[in-house]
C-alpha cells in the first residue's frame, strides 16, 4: 500500500512540475526526431521552413525512412500528415554526406509554448511548441528555423517530461520492491 502512495506522490510531483518545465524555451543538446502537430484539425501539419544559407553548401530536408534516403525540402511552406514524426536532415551536396537529427549532432531550441487547449485538435494534452531552431555541429554556423503554421506546431519525440514521469514511476516501483524484499528476507 505504501508503494502505491509513493508512486502517486512521484506522479503528482511530476504533474505539478510539468508546466514549469515546458512553459519556456526548451533546449535539447541531444537530438531527437520532431513530431508535427495538427492543431487546426485539418489532418495536416503546415510547416514553414526558414532554410539554410545557400552559400553553406548544404540542402535542408528530412530522412525518408521508407526509401532510406534524403528528401530535400525545396519550398518554404510544406505539408505533412498530422502526427508525423520527422527526422530533419542536412545534405552536403559537395561531399554527399547527410546528417540527420537522429544522428545526435544537432542542438535544438523549441520556442513559443502552446498549451494543448490552444489546439482545435488537442491530440497532445500537454501542449506543444510553435517553432524550433536547429543548429548542426557539422556546419557549426548553419541553422534552420521551422515554424508550425496557424495552429500547428512541433514537439520533441520523446517528450522530456514524459521521460521524467516514466523514470520517476519506475524508480518508485523499484524502491518499493526493494523495501518489500528487505522485510520478507527474499
Amino acid at each position: 500500500m505504501r508503494a502505491l502512495y509513493v508512486v502517486v506522490a512521484v506522479l503528482a510531483v511530476g504533474v505539478v512540475l510539468t508546466p514549469s518545465l515546458e512553459a519556456g524555451p526548451l533546449s535539447l543538446s541531444e537530438s531527437v526526431a520532431i513530431e508535427l502537430i495538427d492543431g487546426a484539425g485539418d489532418r495536416d501539419s503546415t510547416v514553414t521552413v526558414m532554410a539554410l544559407d545557400p552559400q553553406s553548401g548544404c540542402d535542408f530536408g528530412f530522412w525518408n525512412h521508407k526509401t532510406d534516403s534524403f528528401q530535400q525540402i525545396k519550398t518554404a511552406v510544406n505539408y505533412f500528415d498530422g502526427g508525423t514524426v520527422v527526422d530533419f536532415a542536412i545534405h552536403d551536396y559537395k561531399s554527399g554526406a547527410t546528417t540527420r537529427l537522429s544522428d545526435g549532432t544537432a542542438t535544438m531550441v523549441f520556442t513559443g509554448w502552446l498549451p494543448g487547449s490552444y489546439s482545435e485538435n488537442p491530440v497532445r494534452k500537454s501542449g506543444f511548441w510553435k517553432g524550433v531552431t536547429i543548429t548542426w555541429e557539422s556546419t557549426n554556423h548553419d541553422y534552420v528555423v521551422v515554424f508550425g503554421g496557424d495552429k500547428d506546431g512541433l514537439a520533441p519525440v520523446p517528450e522530456p517530461t514524459t521521460l521524467a514521469l516514466l523514470g520517476g514511476g519506475i524508480a518508485a516501483v523499484v524502491a518499493a520492491a526493494r523495501r518489500r524484499r528487505r522485510r520478507t528476507g527474499f
